[in-house]
């Protein structure tokens, strides 16, 4: 299948962002349909998955502004709104930009920050700095 490429540690865990070094790496897309699956009825075929930002919605997120460590939390609450540490930091609006991608910024398009999230949505990287986080419990 075709791949998208996404941020991942280089070394150690690699479902934490915390190390060192971050490597591009590619998650599979899923199969394509066939056609015996669409002869399947509607209300039998499973549900689609879940977008980034559902999945995250309401889950504590870290912030690690040196790359390393936590500094801060936030959440995506509904409406696009950022709560947490990163509001007081002017980050106050997120938008999903992809499978693994939330975009952050100000509200106006300003200070905008791309997280760039792992195949399994557990960790990410800033595209535009060495900032890091992960998903808390």
């Amino acid at each position: 299948g075709a791949e998208e490429a996404v941020a991942e540690p280089a070394a150690g865990n690699p479902e934490d962002p915390r190390e060192d070094e971050v490597r591009v790496t590619r998650c599979r897309r899923p199969e394509e349909a066939t056609l015996a699956s669409l002869m399947v009825p509607l209300s039998s075929k499973p549900p689609k998955a879940m977008g980034i930002g559902d999945f995250l919605a309401g889950r504590p997120l870290a912030w690690c502004h040196d790359g390393k460590s936590k500094n801060g939390e936030f959440v995506l609450q509904a409406g696009g709104k950022v709560g947490g540490d990163l509001a007081g930091w002017k980050l106050t609006r997120w938008k999903a930009k992809g499978r693994h991608i939330i975009e952050l910024d100000d509200g106006h398009g300003g200070n905008r920050h791309t997280l760039v999230f792992n195949c399994a949505r557990t960790g990410y990287v800033v595209e535009q700095g060495g900032q890091r986080g992960f998903v808390g419990d």
